[in-house]
């Protein structure tokens, strides 16, 4: 459309022009927000005590499944993800997009590894920091 207002659709409401990703610039544990599966698979996994330090260090918690939480993570909005009991095909296609966006993903030991069944994926500024917490 000329004239400076901007793109629109043939009903006449604008359109949205894409954006790209990012990942926060959040840099303090204190202050990230984190989500993961459920609590359960924290504890099949042997990591009950790593969730409940997790969530004790950070502002907030939440238990988003499925590919929600890496996209909330890719748009800004969440600094940690993290999962057990995930196949490589469940998580695949999550990796360029939180990549891509300026994080970083890996399993929960801090490997470039889809193959050991879980998976963490984070700003990239805070990955290290949350490694520890959850590793002490």
């Amino acid at each position: 459309m000329v004239g400076g207002h901007g793109p629109r659709r043939l009903d006449g409401h604008p359109v949205r022009l894409p954006r790209r990703l990012s990942v926060s610039r959040v840099d303090r544990v204190a202050d990230a927000s984190v989500s993961f599966q459920s609590i359960t698979q924290w504890d099949d996994a042997g990591y009950t005590d790593s969730l409940l330090r997790l969530t004790r260090a950070t502002w907030r918690d939440r238990g988003y499944g499925d590919a929600w939480p890496y996209m909330l993570l890719a748009e800004g909005r969440l600094e940690f993800v993290g999962e057990f009991d995930v196949k490589e095909y469940d998580i695949a296609a999550h990796v360029p997009i939180v990549m891509e966006a300026g994080g970083r993903f890996t399993d929960m030991e801090g490997a470039d590894s889809l193959a050991s069944r879980s998976s963490m994926a984070t700003n990239g500024i805070l990955h290290n920091a949350f490694l520890d917490l959850i590793h002490r």
